[in-house]
């Protein structure tokens, strides 16, 4: 690659760059549930590091956890882009909003059995766990659940 395709694929990276920062300043100003799911995520996160049993299950509920907020991400961009295509009342343009928030309201659903589940099969290993280090506390489970 010579010098001048080279500096053009470099500025073209940069542009994406401040494309990316800037459409990520747009949602986080302006869409409050993409803020809240994504100060949710970050919670659930958290605890899903800390207290899941394995490592395995760690990576699972990590990456559902962040799907989260890419589904709201998704609503958002289908919501402006129906809002932009024409902002006069129809009927279609009701049914794709709707049909986007019922995506999110349907994963979110399903993530929340999955946790629920989670939280069954942590409790559970917790308890196995326990029996068999009866004297070690919870810190010492934690430290044991990123060893598994």
């Amino acid at each position: 690659m010579d010098n001048i395709n080279k500096w053009k694929f470099q500025n073209n990276n940069i542009k994406k760059i401040i494309n990316i920062q800037s459409g990520f300043n747009y949602i986080l100003n302006n869409d409050l549930a993409f803020l809240k799911s994504l100060k949710f995520s970050i919670i659930l996160l958290i605890i899903n590091i800390i207290f899941t049993p394995n490592i395995l299950s760690k990576f699972i509920t990590s990456m559902l956890t962040i799907f989260i907020f890419l589904f709201e991400l998704l609503n958002t961009i289908i919501e402006l882009i129906v809002d932009r295509v024409g902002l006069d009342f129809n009927i279609m343009s009701k049914y794709i909003k709707d049909m986007s928030s019922l995506m999110v309201f349907l994963y979110i659903s399903c993530y929340i059995f999955f946790i629920i589940f989670i939280i069954k099969y942590s409790y559970i290993s917790y308890k196995k766990w326990k029996i068999n280090n009866k004297n070690k506390n919870l810190k010492d489970y934690i430290l044991y659940t990123f060893s598994v």
